[in-house]
């Protein structure tokens, strides 16, 4: 990092490192930011997209130029460069609309001026920003193209998830993982709410046998195997 910050400086350029991390909900884009701040030894500031919304005039633009001085001052205060986090960025940084005249111009006039603040702070920007969404349409282009990495966490395969299987429960058999992982299409978050749910059971009633523990994961989210039940003509 500091080798990077040397380059960028004698070159008069700010050192930026801005990703977007896009892909479904569950798949580890959090997880990722936290481990790679982890491995690096640096700080995640965390923004609460809710105070980035208010109902008051001109909030969401205070708010806005706030979230960049802070993080300006902890960039310049801090011995590590931080990590500036913002997940689910696409309800903030949705595409720019035209007013229409209406009372709801009001409103969108409020959206493109906190884009247009946007716009202007990654133009200037030093320090390392990631970015999650669930969907890269929504963002506005001008946003986008102004994010030098873009990385897609997708749905993890079938090896991923028997993987995923035994992290979360190490005691599990690989054949017991393979089962799981063939009777269910899951995210590591889904999986990890299964682990959760087991530890609960244990607690109260003991160990959890695996056929409980299939059970759990059948009503945990969607399942691709279904034995059909009902009556036959």
């Amino acid at each position: 990092m500091k080798k990077l910050q040397e380059h960028f400086h004698k070159s008069g350029r700010n050192l930026s490192i801005t990703c977007l991390l896009e892909g479904p909900s569950g798949t580890g884009k959090t997880a990722f930011v936290r481990e790679l701040a982890r491995s690096t030894g640096r700080p995640i500031l965390f923004t609460d997209i809710a105070k980035l919304r208010g109902k008051d005039y001109g909030h969401d633009e205070r708010m806005a130029r706030m979230l960049f001085e802070e993080y300006k001052f902890w960039y310049w205060t801090m011995p590590v460069k931080p990590i500036l986090f913002v997940d689910e960025c696409d309800t903030v940084l949705s595409s720019r609309q035209n007013p229409d005249g209406n009372v709801n111009s009001v409103l969108v006039n409020c959206h493109n001026t906190v884009t247009e603040i946007w716009l202007q702070e990654l133009d200037n920007f030093e320090g390392i920003l990631f970015l999650t969404t669930n969907n890269t349409s929504h963002i506005d282009t001008a946003i986008a193209r102004r994010i030098t990495h873009q990385i897609n966490i997708g749905h993890p395969n079938h090896e991923t998830q028997v993987k995923i299987w035994k992290h979360n429960f190490p005691e599990m058999s690989e054949m017991d993982a393979r089962e799981l992982a063939n009777g269910t299409d899951f995210t590591g978050g889904q999986i990890f709410n299964v682990k959760r749910k087991v530890q609960l059971k244990e607690v109260l009633d003991g160990p959890v046998p695996f056929e409980e523990l299939l059970r759990i994961s059948s009503t945990n989210g969607r399942i691709l195997k279904r034995n059909p039940v009902g009556f036959s003509k």
